[in-house]
């Protein structure tokens, strides 16, 4: 995901693993305990110690205080920012899965039109053989909500989600070059969308 994410000028990634801390989940929920808490896998071969946890809570703490000072700096430049928040899923066999999510977690709706506009668009895209949706099994996590409550009507976070086998091999998870690129080629696509969109409400 990291070379679609510098598709754009501004980016966020994050150098630790969410099974130390998990940022786009609440602050209870962040620091995975049990298996049961992250999808059954067993990801830890002792409990953190209370050091841990408290770096843990601290490096998340930091994240968001971070975050937040970003975004109040970007708006005062700005009157609008949009943000993609990508991920990518591995489909399950039990269920129907979509190629494109994108997920609107307590998402105000004053956005709803235009994340609908931009389903549109990666469908056309995409192709008519790719299915794009909306919200479906992953709505969006924290991040998108607590932007949402942070800055409301100011900021318009995505999560977008992709199916794994629209880019890559299922055996090895070898990248497809071609397939990734018009992924990349589509989001590229959707800048002036989202220029067009936001200069028409500031």
């Amino acid at each position: 995901m990291n070379r679609l994410v510098r598709s754009f000028d501004n980016w966020i990634e994050v150098p630790i693993s969410r099974f130390v801390v998990d940022l786009n989940r609440r602050p209870g929920r962040a620091i995975y305990m049990k298996p049961e808490e992250a999808w059954g896998l067993q990801v830890r071969k002792q409990i953190p110690n209370t050091e841990e946890i408290e770096q843990a809570r601290k490096y998340y703490n930091e994240f968001y205080q971070n975050l937040e000072q970003r975004f109040n700096e970007m708006l005062e430049k700005f009157p609008h920012v949009l943000v993609y928040d990508f991920h990518s899923f591995n489909p399950r066999a039990h269920r129907e899965n979509p190629d494109v999510i994108l997920g609107r977690s307590n998402m105000p709706p004053y956005w709803q039109p235009f994340v609908q506009k931009l389903q549109y668009h990666f469908q056309n895209t995409l192709g008519c053989d790719k299915r794009v949706v909306l919200d479906s099994f992953y709505p969006g996590g924290y991040l998108p909500r607590w932007l949402h409550q942070k800055f409301p009507q100011k900021v318009c976070c995505i999560a977008l989600e992709f199916n794994k086998n629209i880019f890559m091999t299922t055996a090895g998870g070898r990248l497809i070059s071609k397939k990734f690129k018009m992924i990349k080629n589509a989001m590229e696509a959707s800048k002036p969308i989202i220029k067009e969109y936001l200069d028409g409400i500031s």
